[in-house]
């Protein structure tokens, strides 16, 4: 049987834009070697067109009308042998020596019919590349997430690898205090998984767990405050927006809009940090992920909110996070995008019933195009016997039980950001219980990858994924 205590819960507040070739005019005595595209079919040599002459402004040895500093074209010679200064040479580990994002370092995209990394084929970028086993360190949770070696090599030597670093960083706790670390990791809280419940890994065979709690508990929503992951038995990290680092907007996150007060403290943080050299013709990185809450909905609409948050440090921006829905908030149990619950008006004597206007039900809606379930993750209360994702649990002001929602979810997101090809960056995953360390919360990340365009807001997009 499931017992609960009584707590009272009290907040504590596109690439590199082209250079544009000079040209050179001169009067035309007119004939039919006009270079003017403004001029009819055959010249009468009347004379007094304008023509712009060709020019060599990406020094590749050859003149082309219109030659630019990232050339397409396929005349010309260069002294130095990489006329596309990208680094790498023609005809040795350069396939294309007139476009500077075809090299070793570039990404092999599907479909578009190039050999991009010129490593002979066309076409075949690694997507899957499993962990080789389970030792769970954080390059293994990175490979899990399908950010893969490739196969064409470097002018340094190794295969083209975007993977620079990986580091685990989480809250450890004193006995009035916690702090962020670098290089612990709630071993408790992070898992790589085949699957979550019923939710199957987006690419390959495994993607990322990580949770502010024991991931993959039959009770997530355990109202027993026991000091939580990060050993603090009253209090978590203060000023975590200093702490962590994050945005402003990523702050009002953790307390429904508003900045939080001097007060406002996060427990049970975990974080998977990585830095990636991103390839020389990729202009956003893309990931898919799924957050899941037992706060919701009986602290619907207040300020403990356990937040997702992607973070990402760019040339362009930093700490910035680009996981978040149309108000500019991180994923958490209010934003929209929080729809896995059962639909409105839910069962008879539910509390709070307005917190389910945006729910879809705990399978999802494929019409709608949210994907994603609660079955299987016990963030419906399965684990504890519910059989319609409630809960009766004691009011916190001490009187009789009353009826909750036990938990909800996002379903699927696909978020994806600008970068700038060749640049190294860093992005962090990370979950935190917001106030104190009882309700957990945890995500699933999986597919990261790249494209070739950039996004229309460089600071990220977040919408639904396909099937």
């Amino acid at each position: 049987m499931h017992r609960f205590t009584s707590i009272i819960r009290i907040p504590s507040f596109g690439l590199i834009a082209l250079a544009l070739a000079a040209c050179s005019a001169s009067k035309d005595p007119g004939g039919p070697e006009d270079f003017d595209s403004n001029d009819p079919a055959s010249d009468s040599g009347s004379g007094g067109d304008t023509h712009t002459l060709p020019t060599d402004a990406d020094d590749d040895g050859g003149l082309h009308i219109g030659d630019t500093l990232a050339p397409t074209d396929t005349g010309g010679s260069c002294p130095a042998g990489d006329c596309d200064k990208d680094g790498y040479l023609d005809g040795k580990d350069d396939c294309d020596d007139h476009d500077g994002t075809i090299n070793p370092e570039a990404y092999d995209f599907e479909g578009d019919g190039v050999d991009n990394d010129c490593d002979g084929t066309k076409d075949n970028p690694i997507t899957n590349c499993p962990p080789a086993d389970s030792s769970a360190t954080p390059q293994d949770f990175v490979r899990a997430g399908d950010l893969c070696a490739q196969r064409s090599k470097t002018k340094a030597g190794p295969v083209m690898d975007p993977l620079v670093k990986a580091e685990w960083y989480s809250s450890k706790g004193g006995f009035l205090s916690s702090t962020i670390v670098a290089g612990n990791n709630h071993t408790t809280a992070t898992k790589i998984i085949n699957s979550f419940g019923s939710n199957a890994a987006r690419m390959g065979t495994n993607m990322i767990g990580i949770s502010s709690g024991v991931f993959g508990d039959k009770d997530p929503g355990s109202r027993t405050a026991t000091g939580g992951l990060d050993g603090s038995a009253l209090g978590g990290v203060s000023s975590p927006c200093t702490a962590i680092p994050i945005d402003s907007d990523a702050c009002k996150s953790l307390t429904n809009g508003s900045v939080g007060g001097l007060g406002l403290n996060i427990n049970d943080y975990t974080e998977l940090r990585i830095t990636i050299k991103v390839p020389s013709n990729a202009q956003a990185l893309l990931f898919d992920y799924a957050f899941f809450s037992s706060e919701f909905n009986q602290y619907w609409n207040t300020p403990f909110n356990d937040a997702f948050f992607a973070v990402a440090s760019t040339a362009k921006f930093k700490n910035t996070n680009v996981a978040k829905d149309s108000k500019g908030l991180a994923i958490t149990v209010n934003s929209g995008f929080f729809q896995l619950c059962p639909k409105s008006p839910g069962p008879s004597g539910l509390q709070k019933p307005t917190a389910l206007a945006n729910c879809v039900g705990v399978g999802g809606d494929t019409a709608a195009s949210i994907f994603g379930t609660l079955a299987g993750t016990n963030f419906d209360g399965a684990g504890m016997g519910s059989t319609d994702d409630t809960i009766m649990a004691v009011d916190t002001t001490g009187g009789p039980k009353l009826k909750f929602i036990y938990g909800g979810g996002s379903g699927w997101l696909n978020t994806k950001f600008g970068v700038d090809p060749g640049e190294t960056i860093t992005l962090r995953f990370m979950v935190m219980d917001t106030s104190d360390g009882i309700l957990d919360s945890a995500a699933l990340v999986d597919h990261l990858t790249w494209e070739k365009s950039p996004p229309k807001t460089a600071t990220g997009e977040t919408g639904r994924p396909p099937r």
